[in-house]
């Protein structure tokens, strides 16, 4: 049975998605459960290879097993037995369905606390140790990131992946505000390794005014057209950031539940 399923975890429990040898991890741990469960090798499959502390509404994954158990039931027969992760819905699919040829928007969000970092709150959100700055400065910052532009220069490089194209559409990028907690979102086509982490970074120097709008901008040119080092700006950290919707482009691409 060929089953595509949407998962939410807490990413503070793991060291990213994918296995690792002797880390716990988001990947290990559901693959030794459905494996014990259903007494066969499983191998899962993801969307997004998030990293270390970072956490999920709407991951996608595939797996495949050989059971009676109809996959719609899997979410209950599976939830009680996974700690700090859950199956939203998981739906049997053609065999010949692959996860990666899936064209997808992704919706991220990220969570700011201004205040102090207590035990309880810096697991889900950044609390930096600076005063809050200006919130319209930091808009203007987001807003350069919409449209198409080349994002090598806000990523980290993926040795592990030969990535020649660092284009990527950004469609929209929002700020809602609530007394000390800024909540950013971001949807686009697709993302690169730390790429949001980058971005939302680099808006917050600018809106800080340690990094002007204009060399903002021309990092987006890309690091073939910039002809410098990039600036020693360090990522924000994992812990406030959340893939929170995957959105299948097209609606004649979204795999047809069977069985």
């Amino acid at each position: 049975m060929n089953c595509y399923s949407s998962i939410s975890y807490d990413g503070s429990c793991f060291h990213g998605f994918p296995k690792q040898p002797d880390e716990s991890t988001v990947q290990g741990d559901l693959e030794a459960k459905l494996q014990e469960y259903f007494q066969q090798e499983v191998r899962v499959s993801c969307l997004s290879r998030t990293d270390r502390s970072v956490h999920a509404f709407d991951q996608r994954i595939q797996f495949k097993v050989q059971t009676p158990v109809p996959a719609k039931k899997i979410p209950a027969v599976m939830n009680h037995k996974l700690s700090s992760i859950r199956f939203n819905w998981v739906r049997q699919v053609e065999e010949e369905f692959l996860l990666n040829s899936l064209q997808v928007t992704k919706q991220y969000w990220y969570r700011i606390l201004w205040e102090e970092p207590y035990p309880f709150l810096t697991p889900y959100a950044w609390c930096p140790e600076y005063p809050k700055p200006n919130l319209q400065r930091f808009v203007q910052a987001l807003t350069l990131y919409e449209g198409i532009h080349d994002f090598e220069m806000l990523s980290k490089r993926d040795r592990c992946r030969r990535i020649v194209d660092f284009q990527r559409e950004i469609y929209s990028c929002k700020v809602e505000e609530s007394g000390s907690e800024w909540l950013i979102s971001l949807e686009g086509s697709g993302f690169l390794w730390e790429m949001v982490r980058h971005m939302i970074a680099y808006a917050l120097a600018s809106s800080r005014e340690s990094l002007s709008l204009e060399e903002l901008s021309r990092l987006l040119e890309g690091k073939g057209k910039y002809g410098k080092p990039k600036p020693s700006i360090r990522p924000a950290p994992g812990t406030g950031l959340y893939l929170r919707e995957v959105q299948v482009m097209a609606p004649d691409q979204e795999p047809q539940e069977i069985g």
